[in-house]
C-alpha cells in the first residue's frame, strides 16, 4: 500500500477521534465541561458524574461510533493496514482532541469501537470481560483494565499484521526500480543473450 494512503488513513483517524464527544454533550446537556469534575477526562464515566445518565449513555455510543467509523474509513482509503492506523489514530485523537486544547479522554471506547469494526467476536468478549469485572468490583476503571486485557492479543495481532503489510509495501515500492534497473544482476546476461541471437538455456 502506498505510504500516501497511510498517511490519509492516519489523519482522518486522528481528526475523527479528535471530535470531543463528552466536552460537546456535556455542554448540552448540562451546561458544563466535564473535564473541570471528578477525573477531569471526557469519558463517559465522567461525564455520568458531571451531566447525569442520559448524557453518559450518549457519550458511550457515540464514542463508540467514533472508533467504529475510523476503523472503517481506514480500511476505505488503505485496506488493512489503513484501518489499523486509522483506530490508533483515532485513540491518540480522543486522547489528545486538537479541537478541545489536547485534553480528552483515555480512548478506551474509542478502541472498543475500532475493534467491533476489525473483529466483532474480540470487541464482544472485551465487552464481557469488562462489564462483568464492572459488575463484581464497582469500579469502572478496574473493568476497563480487565477488557483490555483480553483484547489486547487480538490488538497486538492486528497491529502486527499492518505492520507486515506495510513493511511488504514497502519492499514492493523498493523493487520496483531495481527491476526497471537496466544493470541489475541476473537480467543483462538475458538481455544480451536475446539481442545477439545466441541460443536460450533449457528453462529460460
Amino acid at each position: 500500500m502506498k505510504w500516501g494512503r497511510t498517511t490519509a488513513a492516519a489523519g482522518a483517524g486522528y481528526l475523527l477521534g479528535s471530535v470531543p464527544i463528552g466536552v460537546i454533550v456535556g455542554r448540552l446537556a448540562a451546561g458544563v465541561d466535564v473535564r473541570k469534575y471528578g477525573s477531569r477526562v471526557s469519558g463517559a464515566t465522567n461525564v455520568l458524574r458531571a451531566a447525569g445518565p442520559a448524557a453518559a449513555a450518549a457519550t458511550f455510543g457515540l464514542d463508540s461510533a467514533k472508533g467504529y467509523m475510523a476503523a472503517r474509513i481506514g480500511e476505505r482509503i488503505g485496506g488493512d493496514q489503513g484501518g489499523v492506523v486509522a483506530a490508533v489514530a483515532a485513540a491518540l485523537g480522543h486522547s489528545w482532541p486538537l479541537w478541545a486544547q489536547f485534553k480528552g479522554g483515555r480512548s478506551v471506547l474509542t478502541c472498543w469501537g475500532s475493534l467491533i469494526a476489525m473483529d466483532r467476536n474480540a470487541a464482544a468478549a472485551a465487552a464481557v470481560a469488562g462489564a462483568g469485572t464492572v459488575a463484581a468490583t464497582r469500579y469502572v476503571s478496574v473493568g476497563a483494565l480487565t477488557g483490555v486485557s483480553v483484547a489486547l492479543p487480538r490488538v497486538v495481532s492486528l497491529a502486527c499484521r499492518g505492520v507486515r503489510i506495510a513493511l511488504i509495501a514497502l519492499d514492493g515500492e523498493l523493487a520496483v526500480p531495481c527491476t526497471r534497473n537496466p544493470l541489475q544482476r541476473g537480467r543483462t546476461p538475458l538481455r544480451g543473450e536475446v539481442s545477439s541471437g545466441q541460443p536460450r538455456p533449457p528453462g529460460r
